[in-house]
């Protein structure tokens, strides 16, 4: 009787905190215009509620644990919690090769920021969490948020220089070869596999600092998923998520996502010294959808992504709202066991683009740019014995700008720019060996370019491992990369931002060499890596005069140039400690040190004046049977900047989680603090660099609430 009195209490808790959430939701939902055209926030009562959701329904659930033990189903599948250090290590990673291989014995160095990662210390993004490894850091520029960076190499306004991809599906824009990490929703993410340094032999353009593979869930079983967010300063966000077995040999997986960003207001002074106090934010909509059925493989993906900006003079971030990104993209791969030791893979990929935003106050005037990329790769990979391995593959890569022009109010054509219609093609063929003698490991690559333009390019990879034993790696990897000039980057001309492309670019190639060390006990686990790295070519933004294609002699502007060979060279170490009392942690720790090679312009830019010299971040965590605490510690150092130094800075976030398990779902509730230390991150702003010295990326201290239900 008091099990059954109890069930009937749980139930009816159950259904009021749910619709506590769901009236809180569209409490938020209700302020959105509100909010977005005066940045006004009235979640804190709203975080109040449902707050007292959370106690209510903790209150009355915690005592009764005794009882309701009697109906937790075990489950068969391993909760991460319960899985060891050493099989969380080995887990199968695709970045580094193209065939899956385990962590332990990847041909390259890899970060990984697993689920579990991701569910104990409550990362809201890719851009968070993956800002947490060695050797990556997140940029905002004066026109562009969450450009990801990889050993200190800076990206301009766009993020191409750095590849994404999506299930090993390249991913970016076909004008300015760009990318967006939070095309997909954290939730929706089993791993996220970091490759740092060139791996052009592998991706060809674009993977020329590094490679980030996001691998959507996957699990044997069906499930669904239903995440509900809410936070300070209307930040509020809903994601769904199935997986549903189709029989035997089919799967799919969909998910929809829905996520306002917080408003974070401060001041801001513009260029020309223009002042206004204006908010940060990220607005967010995807979704993707996964299907497999036997030997083939369907992937598609959209997003509507609006962000804040600054970007030229006048003062656009109040010039008619936000920088508005959608993009939509399909692939399909088809994967086939020919002979006993022969794959065939075939992957196609269609990426359409669009970036619209307002110029001026009035909203007189409109700028809109759209864009596709065709991709088609096909490679045969075959095992000879257990000792040789060999591989071989083609690959096609088409790009055009389909509209780059400027509209009125009624969307009439006013004016365009020498980028539409403006199309480029390039294909490759590379090459893999793989050669085992016992203990020794190698493996061959090379990759042949032809671009339309640039010609050919050539791209090699050697990589060594020694196995010291099975769970002590020593690797020895040299590489090289490249990264063609992008339509913008050529043909771009802007007299009122004053930006100009440049036709007589080249591509930009690097060599990097880097030694590394694994080693897996039972309670830890360590990766270190040292690296030298040269960069030539690397295109920036350069103050100076130029004469364009019509003899016209302009000064003073922002041109896309070339700069000098740079060298770079630095430590990572990343460290994995767990133990069977339900301890856990993590710290990362990486140092660059790069010269000024490629010093240019009449204000004196290079590359490492504006990357910080050290990064440290640190994680902890504590379970106790359904409740986790865990917390995560950043410090990133100070930096040079246009005008003066930007102090070094400190932030620190706390997540705290309860998950109880029923007989058929699961019911978990996150609290997490951020930014609890208040503290204001900045970068230089090293894109533009004319008055305004730096730009933030962490801004304010909030709180935020997560309501999960998988069932």
């Amino acid at each position: 009787m008091q099990i059954i009195g109890y069930k009937k209490l749980k139930s009816t808790v159950e259904i009021a905190t749910l619709l506590l959430a769901s009236l809180t939701y569209y409490f938020c939902q209700s302020k959105n215009e509100q909010v977005y055209m005066g940045f006004i926030s009235t979640s804190s009562k709203s975080l109040q509620i449902i707050t007292f959701g959370f106690i209510l329904y903790a209150g009355l659930l915690l005592p009764s644990l005794p009882a309701l033990a009697a109906e937790l189903e075990i489950k068969n599948r391993k909760d991460l919690y319960d899985m060891s250090l050493e099989e969380l290590i080995s887990i199968e990673i695709a970045v580094a090769s193209t065939q899956p291989e385990l962590l332990l014995e990847s041909a390259s160095s890899v970060s990984v920021i697993t689920a579990q990662d991701i569910r104990i210390y409550g990362y809201q993004s890719v851009a968070e969490a993956i800002s947490t490894l060695a050797g990556v850091n997140i940029a905002n520029t004066y026109f562009q948020k969450t450009l990801p960076t990889v050993r200190g190499v800076l990206q301009d306004n766009y993020a191409n220089k750095v590849l994404v991809m999506i299930n090993e599906t390249p991913t970016w824009d076909g004008t300015y070869n760009d990318n967006k990490l939070n095309r997909i929703n954290i939730r929706d993410i089993e791993r996220i596999e970091v490759l740092k340094g060139p791996s052009s032999v592998l991706y060809g353009t674009n993977a020329y600092a590094g490679t980030i593979n996001i691998v959507l869930k996957n699990h044997r079983s069906d499930y669904g998923d239903i995440n509900l967010q809410l936070s300070e300063r209307n930040h509020h966000s809903l994601n769904y998520s199935q997986l549903m077995e189709l029989g035997e040999e089919s799967k799919i997986f969909w998910s929809l996502s829905s996520e306002q960003g917080a408003r974070q207001r401060r001041d801001f002074r513009d260029e020309n010294g223009e002042f206004d106090r204006v908010a940060e934010y990220i607005d967010n909509d995807n979704v993707t959808v996964t299907l497999t059925h036997k030997t083939h493989t369907f992937l598609f993906n959209a997003y509507d992504i609006d962000e804040n900006y600054f970007t030229v003079v006048p003062f656009l971030s109040r010039a008619g709202g936000a920088l508005s990104n959608k993009g939509t993209m399909f692939s399909y791969g088809y994967k086939q066991q020919l002979a006993s030791s022969g794959i065939l893979n075939y992957k196609f990929v269609y990426d359409n683009t669009k970036k619209d935003y307002f110029r001026f106050e009035d909203k007189r005037e409109s700028s809109q740019r759209e864009s596709r990329r065709l991709y088609n790769s096909l490679s045969y990979f075959v095992e000879f014995s257990s000792d040789y391995t060999f591989e071989l593959g083609a690959d096609y890569n088409s790009i055009k700008n389909l509209d780059f022009s400027n509209y009125d109010q009624r969307g009439n054509f006013i004016k365009g720019h020498d980028i539409t219609d403006r199309s480029l093609y390039s294909y490759s063929i590379w090459t893999q060996i793989g050669v085992v003698n016992k203990l020794h490991h190698w493996l061959f690559g090379l990759r042949s370019n032809e671009n339309e333009i640039f010609g050919n390019n050539l791209s090699g990879r050697l990589s060594y491992r020694y196995d010291l034993s099975e769970k002590q790696k020593v690797r020895f990897t040299a590489s090289q990369s490249y990264r063609s000039p992008s339509l913008f980057e050529l043909y771009f001309v802007d007299e009122t931002s004053g930006v100009y492309g440049n036709t007589h670019l080249a591509p930009e190639t690097s060599d990097s060499y880097e030694l590394s060390y694994q080693l897996v006990q039972r309670n830890w686990a360590l990766q270190s890596t040292m690296y030298y790295a040269t960069y030539d070519n690397k295109i920036f933004r350069k103050i100076g005069d130029t004469r364009l294609e019509d003899g016209t002699q302009v000064t003073d502007v922002n041109i896309y140039s070339n700069g000098n060979k740079f060298v770079g060279k630095g430590i990572e170490i990343e460290a994995r400690y767990q133990t069977n009392n339900k301890w856990a942690g993590f710290i990362t720790l990486d140092y660059i040190d790069g010269d000024a090679g490629d010093k240019a312009g009449t204000d004196g830019f290079y590359n490492f004046k504006f990357a910080p010299s050290y990064n440290i971040s640190a994680g902890l965590n504590k379970q106790w049977k359904s409740i986790s605490l865990a917390a995560v510690v950043t410090y990133r150092d100070g930096t040079r900047a246009p005008e003066f130094p930007i102090d070094s800075s400190t932030t620190l976030y706390i997540n705290a989680l309860y998950k109880k398990q029923f007989s058929s779902y699961s019911i978990s509730h996150n609290i997490r603090i951020n930014n609890s230390t208040n503290e204001q991150v900045n970068i230089a702003e090293y894109v533009r660099r004319r008055g305004v010295n730096e730009v933030p990326i962490v801004t304010g201290r909030s709180v935020n609430y997560q309501l999960s239900i998988r069932f």
